[in-house]
């Protein structure tokens, strides 16, 4: 059905548009290949296992040996340390050492004859007389608790003050040629004092103050000087000791007896510890501030000479470097270690760093470490003239510890020591299984099942039962490992299966049990399933009667299975040669290499204590939190000589064994030691200062301070020739200045930090906009091993990789503020960070001063160019107006032709319409022309019967009679007034609208010219017929519209669809007639339906009750139901001229003359 719409006043048309967006897919990469884990039924080949009962016949023989004691420098448990010769790596340049010390940051400073360096863990910075030392003959150096280095030397001016920047002397001396400055402390509020051979001194702020005779002090040769808490500065001469009160020294009694060279110190609780020589043999002394106790020869204590230095470990161990020995006291006990033992020259100086490793300095020998904190080695029994071997260790009951040495067997209980020497029971065999069962029992096997030397041995602590041919017991040729399983039962793995020994039989399990040939572990987990590892056919599970097997056939990396263990979550852990593989019951999860971990893991051990799983691997030892257990991707802590754990070894072996210790962790390795690792320790490291060494320009070192501004002119030439040698390694060059300051002189920053002389605020000019960073953490154990990772925001959005590399450089920076980010990653787990900021500035020509510049030149420029336009358009102007005038004149006339023509054409389109009313028009006239001739006959009739009447004096009828004479007059009066209201709507319809607005009655108007349409297109063509409807909103009020336009618009949409209804109906009427048929109503009936309604805002229908509830809109339809309106039709109806009548019967103005009548009224028309 073909629909107008026209839609007056504020009709909004809403159109709704609905779009399927088309589903994304996500297309994943291929799963890797999976496994289904199920136990299967064992095959009816498997035979039940064989048993060996122990007879009297066959039973194991005693055998007794007699143990020896043997005594060890470190009491049981506490480890012997290891040293590390830093001499070579460290970059120092001699290795005559005089004093250590560590500064705030975690920087070594190293003193000593010929050289002062400063090391932070990965190199070594070189001072020399070039930075401006008088000579390097270092005696003495302190870092104070300002962060200021002071340095004492031999000769020259005797004291220097080194603040980061410059090396300032501070003159002390009385004669500079002969007295030296060998001992510096500092004493509270800063007070530095010193003291030498002849010397003693104190420095607050600028102000030094020497000591002598007149001062209380009657000998100035200086052997130590300290400061304890609860009594002062103390000063041991010579001659006597003395204490400081009041401004003079008194003698301090409380010692009495003289000490040793720089042999005074002071501990974190007070006391104070000294070396004497007086009673003729070397004592260690502590003096807690009431009593002194002595530790002679008896606590260990031997004649060591002169005491170089003595120092109290986090540990709250003493060291106490001898001319020969290192002493430690350790619960009491003062244990010596001869240098020729452990590979250190005699000790000069000691100091701690921040992870408890004690650095010791060498007067013959350089720079040792020794890492007597994180990292220490089981003592072994020192058995003259025999190769002890790979030491295997095993846990015993009531804390003793078994340690096999191919050779002998060592137990460690209470602290006792002893030796059983096993070759008379080897003979000249050797052994190869290792294990302490839950009684305590000790079991040993020894060579191989193919001849009769071999041996199962068990020790019960008083003598050795010896089975010797081992294989007709167990059915092993070779026994590679032995441990128990959960029933108590004696498990023994090697070549050719497995075999448990319940203490009274053996019972063997074979190939023709479906166990592999060579077995490597054996346990029985929480299910009591039982698991058996191989070296070539993976892992076996025994459940009852069924039996499921891993392999990499089914996803594990490596058939060598070396040990397996269960989580407290019920996961199975699988150490192989291909990593380690989880099986929570129904997947395996790999790691290895690629997650953090080894790619070989050959023990495992679960820590309960601390919650932790611990793997040792070919990386070395890796720990795993138990919150980490069930993760896809857990995160594995190594610790390995790779990243300054130096001691750890390598665990690849089903043989090694893990052992843990109450926070520690013993390790066989496959050197000569058993490791201890105190992994507890690493919890209190400190995330180390990070720092940025050198600043380098367009890829040169740049002399900062030749471009600084200080008023203090003789320290700026000093901080410049210290810079310059750090930078430069030699004296200063005239000419190399120069160019520098010539390349980069333009560089500007605010200050210097004086520690490695790093810029504040710096400001690049856009000529040197390449940039290159060096930096690193202060942490002497782990500097090298430390990892980088760098970003410059501005520059690059994404952080670097990990990496050692110490150094980042970026170039060709445009200008902008950037800031550098750095984060340093220790072995330990902590994380250090620092960011720089700095500017490159625009090249001149994009400067702000410059755009200034720019703008006034555009300025000028434009303030040129427009006066010259200015007189152009003038002139234009002129030639303008008249050729205006002229094209005024034309356009006026066109204009008024325009307007005529536009005229014609409307009045055209209303004669048009207006001749097609005519007729309807005439019928409408017709009716009440035909009522008023009509009732005036009748009248006359009424008339003549009244008058007959009135003479009859029959006056009730001629009452009668009047009223029906005044009844036709009002009907006649009535129909007159018809005809005149529809000869006034036929002129005002002729005439031009006036524009003015009135009340108009939509239903009456729409009704009108329904009736005026139908009935003029009936005159015209007789054959015409069409049904008509109306349905009309009798609660529409009167509504301001200019009548006669309104008139025109629904004249047009009407006579538009009664011509549409009658195409239809002619077409219809040709088909039939054609088929031989005639059409009836009920094939086509034409119709029209007029209807009107009331709208809210929105465009929805106004309930009843809801009216005159906001701005409310007016909608006449005209509807049809013709052949309706094509698209390209619907697109072009409302173009003028454009009609889709036949040539001669429609101008094409209808619709657009309609469309512009709406649009004037702020309405709409729509065809539907």
């Amino acid at each position: 059905m073909k629909r107008h719409s026209l839609i007056l006043l504020s009709l909004v048309i809403v159109l709704l548009f609905s779009c399927k967006e088309k589903q994304k897919k996500l297309y994943l990469s291929p799963p890797s290949k999976s496994y289904t884990y199920a136990f299967k039924p064992l095959p009816d080949t498997i035979l039940p296992p064989d048993t060996i009962a122990l007879t009297a016949a066959n039973a194991p023989q005693p055998f007794v040996l007699k143990p020896k004691s043997v005594s060890l420098n470190q009491p049981i448990g506490m480890g012997r340390f290891s040293n590390t010769d830093y001499s070579v790596t460290s970059g120092l340049t001699a290795s005559t050492i005089q004093d250590l010390t560590i500064d705030q940051e975690g920087n070594l400073w190293i003193g000593g004859i010929g050289f002062l360096s400063k090391f932070d863990g990965t190199s070594a910075t070189n001072f020399s007389t070039d930075n401006g030392l008088s000579n390097m003959l270092i005696s003495a150096i302190l870092v104070d608790s300002l962060g200021n280095l002071w340095v004492g030397n031999y000769d020259g001016l005797g004291l220097y003050k080194y603040d980061g920047s410059c090396f300032l002397p501070i003159p002390v001396h009385y004669n500079p040629e002969n007295e030296v400055v060998g001992q510096l402390i500092e004493a509270p509020g800063g007070i530095i004092w010193g003291g030498g051979n002849r010397l003693l001194f104190s420095i607050q702020g600028d102000s030094v103050t020497r000591y002598g005779v007149k001062d209380g002090l009657p000998d100035a040769n200086i052997r130590s000087i300290v400061f304890a808490p609860t009594r002062g500065v103390l000063v041991f001469t010579g001659t006597g000791n003395f204490i400081f009160k009041d401004g003079r020294f008194e003698p301090f009694t409380e010692i009495p007896v003289l000490v040793s060279y720089q042999s005074v110190y002071t501990d974190r609780s007070g006391n104070i510890w000294f070396w004497t020589l007086t009673t003729g043999k070397g004592q260690l002394g502590k003096y807690d501030g009431h009593t002194t106790v002595y530790f002679s020869k008896e606590q260990g204590a031997t004649n060591p000479g002169f005491i170089k230095d003595i120092v109290e470990d986090k540990k709250g161990r003493i060291w106490i470097a001898a001319r020969d020995e290192l002493f430690l006291l350790h619960d009491g006990k003062l244990t010596s270690y001869p240098y020729t033992t452990i590979g250190i020259a005699e000790v000069s100086s000691m100091v701690e760093d921040e992870t408890g490793n004690l650095w010791l300095g060498s007067f013959k020998g350089g720079l040792f470490k020794i890492t007597a904190g994180i990292l220490d080695k089981m003592e072994l029994p020192q058995i003259t003239g025999e190769t002890a071997g790979v030491p295997q260790l095993r846990r015993g009951k009531e804390g003793v510890q078994w340690i096999c040495l191919e050779q002998y067997l060592v137990r460690y209980a209470q602290n006792n020591t002893t030796v059983y020497d096993l070759k008379p029971i080897l003979e000249k065999s050797y052994l190869s299984a290792f294990y302490t069962d839950k009684e305590g029992n000790v079991w040993i096997a020894i060579g191989n099942g193919y001849d009769n030397k071999s041996k199962l041995i068990r020790f019960d602590g008083e003598k050795f039962w010896v089975i010797t041919g081992y294989k007709d017991y167990t059915n092993l040729t070779y026994i590679n490992y032995i441990s128990e399983d959960a029933y108590g039962n004696l498990v023994f793995l090697g070549w050719g299966g497995l075999s448990l020994f319940d203490g009274n039989r053996f019972i063997q399990y074979g190939e023709k049990q479906g166990f592999p040939s060579t077995t490597t572990k054996y346990f029985i987990d929480s299910k009591q399933r039982k698991w058996v590892g191989s070296s070539n056919k993976g892992a076996l599970v025994f459940n009852g009667d069924s039996l499921l097997q891993f392999n990499t056939g089914n996803g594990l990396k490596s058939n060598y299975i070396n040990n397996m263990v269960e989580d407290p979550y019920g996961n199975i852990w699988v150490a192989t040669d291909g990593g380690v593989d989880r099986f929570d019951g129904k997947e395996l999860a790999h790691f290895g290499h690629s997650e953090g971990l080894g790619s070989v893991v050959g023990a495992i051990a679960v820590d309960m204590e601390d919650s932790l799983i611990w793997f040792g691997s070919n990386s070395g030892l890796t720990k795993l939190p138990f919150s980490e257990i069930n993760s896809l991707s857990p995160e594995f802590t190594t610790y390995s000589a790779a990243n300054g754990y130096e001691f750890i070894p390598p665990l690849i072996s089903f043989q090694q064994s893990l052992h843990l210790d109450s926070g520690r962790i013993w390790m066989e390795g496959m050197t000569n030691d058993i490791i201890g690792f105190n992994y507890k320790d690493t919890r209190e490291f400190k995330a180390p200062k990070l720092s940025l060494k050198n600043i380098r320009i367009d890829n040169s070192n740049i002399l900062w301070n030749l471009f600084s501004e200080t008023e203090n002119k003789k320290t700026d030439s000093l901080t410049l020739l210290n810079e310059y040698v750090l930078k430069f390694g030699n004296t200063p060059d005239v000419e190399k200045i120069e160019t520098l300051h010539k390349a980069f002189g333009k560089i500007r920053f605010d200050s210097l930090q004086k520690e490695n002389f790093i810029p504040e605020n710096l400001r690049l000019p856009y000529t040197n906009n390449n940039i290159g960073f060096e930096f690193a953490v202060s942490s002497l154990s782990f500097g090298k091993y430390t990892r980088y990772r760098y970003k410059l925001e501005g520059y690059e959005k994404n952080w670097s990789p990990l990496s050692s590399r110490n150094e980042a450089y970026f170039g060709n920076m445009s200008e902008g503020k950037y800031t550098f980010l750095l984060e340093a990653v220790t072995p330990f787990g902590t994380t250090s960070r620092l960011s720089y900021s700095f500017t490159v500035l625009p090249p001149w020509y994009r400067t702000w001063w410059a755009y200034v510049l720019y703008i006034i030149l555009a300025g000028g420029l434009l303030y040129a160019f427009i006066r010259w336009r200015t007189k152009a358009l003038q002139k234009d102007k002129l030639n303008l107006e008249h050729k205006v005038n002229v094209r005024t004149n034309e356009l006026k006339e066109s204009l008024e032709s325009l307007k005529a023509t536009q005229g014609q054409l409307i009045h055209a389109e209303k004669m048009a319409s207006l001749g097609e009313l005519t007729a309807g028009i005439a019928h409408e006239i017709q009716n009440p022309l035909n009522f008023v001739n009509n009732f005036s006959d009748v009248n006359t009739e009424l008339i003549g019967e009244l008058v007959e009447e009135v003479d009859k004096k029959n006056y009730d009828e001629v009452k009668a009679i009047a009223n029906d004479i005044k009844e036709n007059e009002e009907k006649i009066s009535h129909h007159g007034k018809r005809a005149d209201a529809i000869v006034k709507g036929m002129l005002q319809h002729s005439r031009s609208s006036s524009g003015q607005k009135e009340p108009t009655d939509i239903n009456a108007l729409c009704d009108e010219y329904l009736r005026l349409a139908y009935h003029g297109l009936r005159a015209k063509d007789k054959s015409f017929n069409a049904k008509f409807e109306t349905n009309f909103d009798e609660s529409l009020p009167k509504i301001n519209v200019v009548p006669q336009d309104i008139g025109r618009v629904v004249l047009n949409l009407i006579n538009n669809a009664f011509y549409a209804v009658n195409e239809k109906l002619n077409a219809e009427r040709l088909t039939q007639n054609a088929e031989g048929k005639t059409l009836n109503a009920e094939i086509y009936e034409p119709t029209v339906i007029v209807s009107t309604r009331k709208l809210s805002p929105s465009g929805e229908l106004v309930p009843p009750g809801r009216e005159g509830k906001g701005e409310e809109k007016i909608e006449i339809s005209v509807k049809d139901n013709g052949n309706g309106i094509s698209a390209y039709v619907k697109e072009k109806i409302f173009q003028p001229f454009f009609t889709t009548k036949p040539t001669g019967q429609g101008t094409g103005l209808g619709l657009s003359l309609s469309y512009d009548i709406i649009k004037a009224h702020g309405g709409e028309l729509n065809v539907e």
